[in-house]
């Protein structure tokens, strides 16, 4: 990556790299608040249907081994999502 920035430089000039390098950071910010936003909205939803798949795994569902399954992967899913990132 140092590589194209110094190519950039020599051939365009400080101005165009740091005018892409500011986009650039911009961009990067940019994903991560989203990324976080689609992991809040999916932790949200998730929760929501844990706590219909506990109550409907305490009522007597009839399929009652698949909702433990689909339970099973949003607690997994949840244990995921709130290690650090890296």
């Amino acid at each position: 990556m140092s590589h194209v920035y110094r190519k950039l430089e020599d051939e365009y000039g400080r101005a165009l790299l740091e005018y892409l390098s500011f986009y650039a950071n911009r961009l990067r910010r940019w994903m991560q608040q989203s990324i976080e936003a689609m992991r809040s909205a999916f932790s949200a939803s998730a929760d929501m249907h844990r706590a219909q798949f506990e109550s409907a795994q305490f009522a007597g569902a009839p399929d009652a081994s698949a909702i433990q399954n689909d339970l099973q992967i949003l607690r997994d899913w949840d244990a995921v999502m709130h290690e650090p990132v890296a």
